[in-house]
């Protein structure tokens, strides 16, 4: 599991380098345009011919993508706890629902990007405000975010589907890091040692599959594949936050109160 999540880790880390490096190369090469003279009319016409496609291959985006789309297989299936078979068709087409999603995100990223940059020349912006725009949108830590909750979801799911295959009364513990940045409903599921599925979903609904939400670093095991020292390590920490603790519900159930208090 410490593997799993130090590949996951590693994997966000270097695609929101990426991103952001990517944005930086796109906007100086807007900003060499104006550097070697030409007027603010040739370079918004040079931009207009580009569309967001051919922005993604110049910034190198596309290839990052395409990395990090490898790397599920890599860093993420390769360290995975493998207790049942699950067809390789059903984890390509996972794998590529989180590739269009990082593309439509990436996609956006360039958009507001250009956009900015236009605005920048539209008001009299120099090569140095346009370099500066590189740095406005979705934030480095945001990408790792989302990529860090996406390879954790699709390692959840891939676990899940296994577990499909498992009987009814097979156990499972939830394992993951006990530390200062470990949320209450992690501790909660941890603290809570050995339980079968319907447990689990009686317990906090959705979270064999969502865990604790956004970023979370942890998932359900079947008991046997992991060593069982999270659930007194939970223990420990719950009694140590003492009334800082609260019983928190699962991440479905805070979605679901969410959308009820919308309406």
């Amino acid at each position: 599991m410490a593997d799993l999540q130090a590949n996951i880790d590693r994997v966000s880390r270097a695609f929101a380098d990426a991103v952001t490096a990517g944005k930086f190369r796109l906007a100086d090469r807007i900003a060499g345009l104006v550097e070697r003279g030409e007027s603010a009319a040739d370079v918004q016409q040079a931009i207009a011919g580009l569309d967001v496609d051919d922005l993604l291959t110049a910034s190198g985006l596309r290839a990052d993508i395409d990395e990090l789309g490898r790397a599920y297989a890599g860093q993420v299936l390769s360290v995975m706890q493998q207790f049942a078979p699950v067809s390789p068709e059903v984890l390509a087409a996972l794998v590529e629902a989180d590739k269009a999603r990082y593309l439509q995100v990436v996609q956006g990223e360039i958009a507001d990007l250009v956009r900015g940059i236009q605005r920048t020349i539209l008001t009299g912006g120099d090569a140095r405000a346009i370099r500066a725009v590189a740095s406005q949108g979705i934030s480095r830590a945001q990408v790792e975010t989302l990529v860090n909750t996406s390879m954790n979801t699709f390692s959840r799911t891939v676990t899940a589907l296994q577990a499909q295959q498992a009987p009814a009364e097979a156990l499972y513990v939830y394992a993951g890091p006990v530390d200062g940045r470990t949320r209450d409903l992690c501790l909660k599921l941890a603290a809570a040692g050995e339980l079968t599925r319907d447990e689990i979903e009686r317990l906090a609904p959705g979270s064999f599959r969502d865990g604790g939400g956004f970023n979370c670093r942890h998932q359900w095991l079947p008991v046997g594949t992991v060593a069982r020292r999270y659930q007194s390590q939970a223990q420990d920490a719950i009694a140590a936050r003492g009334t800082k603790w609260t019983d928190p519900p699962s991440f479905q159930q805070q979605l679901e109160a969410r959308d009820a208090a919308a309406e």
